[in-house]
Formats: C-alpha cells, structure tokens, sequence
C-alpha cells in the first residue's frame, strides 16, 4: 500500500507542476530568477529514481512551455543518505545557503 501511496503523490506532483506550467501564454524563453523544485533524501531508495525521473520530466516539460509565470524552473537532488531530522536540517542549511524563503519537507512514517 505503502508504494501505492508514493506513486499517487509522485503523479499528483507531477500533474500540479505541468497545471501550473500550463499558465504561461507565450513560448518564449523563461528568463529572470529561477523557481528551484527538487529532492533532499535518499536517492538510493528503490523508489526514489523513479520519482525524481518524473519531476525531472515535468520541469523540463514546464520549461519548454515558457515555464511559470516566464520564470525557468530548476530541478535540484541533494543526497544527504538519510530522511527524518538530517533531512530538515539539510533542508534548512540549503535554505540559508542559496537565500530562499520557502521550503518543504516531507517525512515517511517508516513503515507504520
């Protein structure tokens, strides 16, 4: 049930990016600051891949449709090898690092 769970968010995110993507009216270019998405974790994780193969899909998509809003979307993986508190201070840390004012960080349950 538990793989069933990730594959309907994975589809959800997917299909939220290439909705709100769909806003642009032109296919010029994205130019100016870029919206950054992407994946703090585990990525050798057996379900991770596929997960970030469909985000990377959606953003590269979003972007050849002049992005959000004309703004370029980057897609960033950042392997701490770990989930739970590593993943929230990596979170933060990246946060700080690169100026940005929102993030979000999803945790499993581990298996409950």
């Amino acid at each position: 049930m538990e793989r069933w769970g990730k594959l309907a968010v994975a589809i959800f995110a997917v299909f939220s990016l290439l909705w709100l993507g769909s806003f642009s009216i032109t296919f010029a270019a994205p130019a100016g600051k870029p919206i950054v998405i992407g994946h703090i974790g585990n990525v050798s994780s057996p379900g991770t891949k596929p997960c970030m193969d469909i985000q990377r899909y959606a953003v590269e998509e979003i972007n050849k449709a002049g992005g959000i809003l004309s703004r370029p979307v980057e897609y960033v993986v950042i392997d701490v090898g770990a989930t739970g508190c590593r993943l929230v201070v990596t979170l933060i840390h990246e946060m700080a690092k690169r100026d940005f004012t929102l993030g979000l960080a999803t945790l499993c349950v581990g298996g409950a």
